[in-house]
């Protein structure tokens, strides 16, 4: 059976420490000189006017790892008690590294610059000279860390039987000012053949709609400026759907209100359009105070701060997760102003019609047994992420319904 080209999807930014764009090829690849690299530009047009994205490609084809064409043998040895025949060998060895593109499989990485916010005074002498105060290095280090530098898709070889494996076989940076200081974050959790890559910019709430049928080669379809999505903002993370869209999640309230609540789950069509946006506010409101004795929601009586997502299609059910509001925590988010900023409740959402997700429950997790000594620390404090139950039969023959949900702030996890 062929094996299906597949992308393991990391939300990492400052991977790469750039200065610009232009020094890419000089920066990212002056480690291996003896690699090749091709440079391709791709250009879109959108309601902005044109912009020209550029790939810097692994051309060396990818080769058997010597260490791993010896297992191989070793490997069709013993599965013919020691008498391996010549087919036998060259079959176990080609397996081993298949060529680039369909049936090679890589990871994608949102990444970004570190830039001057990302700096404390002690992080800045650590950059400049490994912990001791150095003005030459400090003159010399400092300056590019400081300077803004283009965000970007990268790919890396993820065949464990490849010389190319865990080397970066392809770097798509974003163009101009779209693709300066967004703090690339998350995209979705997982992809299948076929379907878009969806990534958002924490800062810019910019979102960005990849292509992925030329791999390692990543295609920009589109990107959808704030006022996109006016009733919304700050992108989180991404789900898709079977027939090839997406639910979003924007963490902070609409442009009048950034940053704050309520946020809302924004439906994608598979090539980036917005499709339609759904507040996260529940239209009967909360009570001020939960089943644990604790404020609900102290600012503006929502809590709608959706950050995770996933959904069942076969349940007709989407499930987001509040973390807090983005506007009060984004400068310091170890030591915000009052540890309620950061939520406890879970969204559930009825998608029997994908075009209109229809919120139809809130709920507040439990207080655990655990006292901590910082209240910001309560188990059920800053639901940041939900993960589902999958629609494949357990080893009794059923199915599961059910989905997690966890609190970052508490450390805990939370099932129904």
């Amino acid at each position: 059976m062929k094996k299906l080209p597949r992308a393991l999807l990391a939300s990492t930014a400052a991977l790469f420490l750039f200065a610009s764009g232009s020094l890419t090829t000089a920066l990212l690849f002056r480690s291996n000189a003896s690699s090749h690299y091709r440079r391709s530009t791709q250009t879109i047009r959108d309601a902005s006017g044109a912009k020209t994205i550029i790939n810097y490609t692994l051309t060396d084809a990818p080769s058997k790892r010597k260490a791993d064409a010896s297992a191989a043998l070793a490997s069709a040895a013993a599965s013919t008690a020691g008498s391996a025949t010549t087919a036998e060998v060259a079959a176990a060895q080609s397996a081993a590294c298949p060529p680039s593109g369909n049936g090679h499989e890589y990871m994608i990485v949102w990444a970004g610059k570190m830039n001057a916010g990302d700096l404390t005074g002690k992080d800045l002498i650590t950059y400049a000279q490994g912990g001791a105060v150095n003005p030459e290095g400090i003159k010399e280090v400092l300056p590019q860390e400081l300077l803004p530098g283009q965000d970007m898709m990268v790919t890396i070889d993820a065949e464990r039987g490849c010389d190319t494996y865990g080397k970066v076989v392809n770097v798509a940076l974003v163009p101009g000012a779209d693709g300066l200081e967004n703090e690339p974050h998350h995209m979705q959790y997982i992809w299948f053949p076929g379907q878009s890559v969806w990534a958002g910019g924490l800062f810019t709430s910019r979102l960005f709609t990849y292509d992925m049928s030329k791999l390692p080669q990543v295609q920009l379809k589109r990107i959808d400026e704030p006022w996109s999505t006016p009733g919304g903002s700050i992108w989180d993370a991404f789900e898709a759907l079977p027939d090839g869209s997406a639910y979003g999640t924007l963490m902070g309230g609409p442009l009048y209100a950034y940053g704050m609540t309520p946020g809302e789950v924004v439906h994608i069509s598979p090539d980036g359009k917005i499709l339609g946006q759904f507040s996260a506010a529940a239209p009967e409101g909360l009570p001020p105070i939960d089943s644990n004795g604790l404020p609900t929601c102290p600012d503006l009586g929502s809590c709608a701060n959706p950050h995770g997502i996933q959904a069942r299609a076969d349940l007709h059910r989407l499930v987001t997760s509040d973390y807090a509001e983005p506007a009060r925590i984004i400068e310091d988010p170890v030591k915000v102003e009052n540890f309620n900023l950061f939520r406890r409740t879970v969204r559930e959402w009825d998608i029997t019609d994908q075009s209109h997700p229809k919120l139809i429950k809130v709920s507040v997790m439990p207080k655990g047994p655990r006292d901590d000594a910082n209240p910001g620390h309560a188990e059920n404090l800053g639901i940041m992420e939900v993960g589902k139950t999958w629609d494949y039969p357990l080893a009794n023959g059923t199915v599961p319904k059910g989905m997690f949900a966890e609190s970052m702030c508490g450390g805990a996890i939370f099932y129904t």
